[in-house]
């Protein structure tokens, strides 16, 4: 076990991509007797606001594609009990025949649909491994298996190999923006190239002045860009008040670490407006017109 243990670290730091980490991940797990396994990081951003923007869910060739479709149609991941046990602190595997992943899958009506769906697509045994649950999001692993009357010795065999070489792999995803920006990679495709550039400035210290000069547009469009991208995010109509504000959004281009090279490759270069005074910093115009900045 402990030369496979190796050979699998070292399949991992050689690859030179997500989908190959990832290849020799889903291997390990049916290596080692499951069927498949679903892999996924949900941002924050997207778990406490409305931005109707699916969840990425990377999942091996074993996993049922039909019930991944329908999972995401009709948005499970709102109501997935498993989900909901990350969210309130659940650290050990969750067994889906265990004691505590049925507490909460009993709690309503939508948490045990979710539930059947999965077993109806002939998920009849999953473990769950929680990976992650902080400001940046929630990240687990389910790893799903067929197996009948024998899964509880699989189980018992195989689940602290199955548990360290999952976190092994989580690890090196999260080690690696090229790897984890493969699931906010949705969210950021939502800011267009203003709306990005006036975040990026702000994060860099920049004032609005600059950031319009080295955008070539105006501060009045780019504070009514921002209030147009909070309303977005916060999921009301253009006529409504944002409940997301500018500090949140930055909070948010943290978090997706907006600042990494691939992303400022895409703009044109933010600097400070030549011959600025030093007086000069502070946008003060068009305050009465964004609410909440």
């Amino acid at each position: 076990m402990q030369d496979s243990l190796h050979d699998y670290v070292n399949a991992l730091l050689r690859a030179d991509s997500f989908e190959m980490a990832f290849e020799v991940y889903q291997a390990e797990v049916v290596r080692l007797g499951f069927d498949a396994v679903l892999y996924s990081i949900i941002p924050q951003a997207i778990i406490q606001t409305s931005f109707q923007i699916k969840p990425v869910y990377i999942v091996s060739s074993g996993y049922d594609p039909a019930f991944l479709s329908h999972y995401q149609d009709a948005q499970f991941y709102n109501i997935d009990p498993l989900i909901a046990a990350l969210k309130e602190g659940v650290q050990d595997t969750l067994d889906w025949d265990g004691e505590i992943c049925n507490q909460f899958i009993t709690r309503d009506a939508a948490s045990r649909e979710v539930m059947d769906v999965a077993r109806a697509h002939g998920m009849k045994h999953g473990l769950t491994i929680p990976l992650m649950s902080d400001e940046r999001g929630v990240a687990a692993a389910t790893i799903i298996s067929h197996e009948g009357r024998n899964f509880e010795k699989l189980k018992q065999l195989a689940l602290p190999a199955l548990e360290m070489r999952t976190s092994l792999f989580h690890n090196l995803v999260m080690a690696s923006p090229a790897y984890s920006n493969t699931f906010s990679q949705p969210l950021l495709d939502s800011f267009n190239t203003k709306q990005l550039g006036y975040a990026l400035g702000l994060a860099s210290g920049l004032s609005t002045e600059d950031i319009a000069f080295s955008l070539g547009t105006s501060v009045g469009y780019l504070e009514q860009s921002m209030l147009k991208l909070r309303r977005k995010i916060s999921g009301v109509s253009e006529f409504e008040s944002a409940s997301v504000n500018r500090n949140q959004i930055m909070y948010t281009a943290g978090l997706l670490n907006l600042l990494r090279d691939d992303v400022l490759k895409t703009l044109p270069a933010l600097k400070t407006r030549p011959g600025k005074s030093k007086k000069s910093g502070k946008s003060t115009r068009l305050k009465k017109t964004v609410d909440n900045v």
